[in-house]
């Protein structure tokens, strides 16, 4: 299994979000995407760990395109 971060893109009651969210290959036989649930926010125990996560995050939501989630017009 591979995993990274990824800006993702919905639409809830025509409002465009983006968000960053782990994705996850490899998990299901057929090669599709998985993907957290919600968005996720950077952590760390200290600040130098914090500044790293950021750093990835930012990195790969520089690298891989933006992924479509769909959403909502209700």
């Amino acid at each position: 299994m591979i995993w990274r971060y990824q800006a993702t893109h919905r639409t809830d009651h025509g409002e465009d979000i983006y968000e960053v969210r782990e994705v996850f290959e490899g998990l299901n036989d057929d090669g599709s995407l998985a993907w957290t649930e919600n968005a996720i926010a950077p952590f760390g125990e200290t600040k130098a760990e914090l500044a790293e996560c950021l750093r990835m995050m930012l990195r790969d939501v520089e690298h891989f395109d933006v992924l479509e989630l769909g959403g909502r017009d209700e």
